[in-house]
């Protein structure tokens, strides 16, 4: 924190050590001081990057001193580079913590959802079958409404084949039947 006159000149400094206790500093400075009466912010363009990060800036406030006209500045200057480091292991531990989760999300639904999938590669390969398997049946298995509709559907679609096979061979060994008597 620093206590500088109109033309940037610092009259008082102090800054906090590495103990973290206030030290006055007793260097000769002259800081580049607003050009508008008022309070301004500045710096603090610490946001990390994917495969790195910026170079943290300082956070500078200044803040006029004024009794009747501006008399001088007060300028305070904080390092943000604690915050930008915190900031980076907050989103690392984030995207860690969400490719975990998704990884067990993705487990649990292959888990959940390994006995439907089985049954319908069953039907699957039951369905294929049907062209030359006639009135064969797809056995019952407690499952989803879904798979159980599915299962049905395909034994009375086996059935009705089977069904349309035996009405086709009856009507070939009559007709080869009325054809034999014809000829004789």
């Amino acid at each position: 924190i620093a206590l500088c006159a109109l033309n940037g000149d610092v009259l008082v400094s102090i800054r906090r050590g590495a103990d973290r206790a206030m030290r006055p500093e007793f260097l000769r400075l002259r800081r580049g001081v607003p050009s508008e009466p008022q309070p301004q912010i500045t710096g603090g363009n610490d946001f990390p990057t994917l495969f790195g990060r910026n170079a943290p800036e300082p956070l500078q406030a200044w803040a006029p001193v004024q009794a009747g006209g501006i008399l001088g500045w007060v300028h305070a200057e904080f390092d943000t580079a604690p915050v930008a480091e915190a900031r980076r292991r907050i989103i690392e531990d984030s995207l860690l913590i969400g490719l975990v989760v998704m990884a067990l999300a993705t487990g649990l639904v292959f888990v959940f959802l390994r006995r439907s999938l089985q049954a319908l590669a069953r039907a699957s390969a039951f369905a294929s079958r049907l062209d030359s398997d006639f009135g064969a049946m797809l056995p019952g298995e407690a499952g989803s409404e879904e798979i159980d509709e599915l299962n049905s559907a395909l034994n009375w679609t086996s059935i009705r084949l089977f069904d349309q096979n035996a009405a086709l061979r009856d009507s070939e060994t009559r007709k080869g039947a009325i054809m034999e008597a014809a000829l004789d």
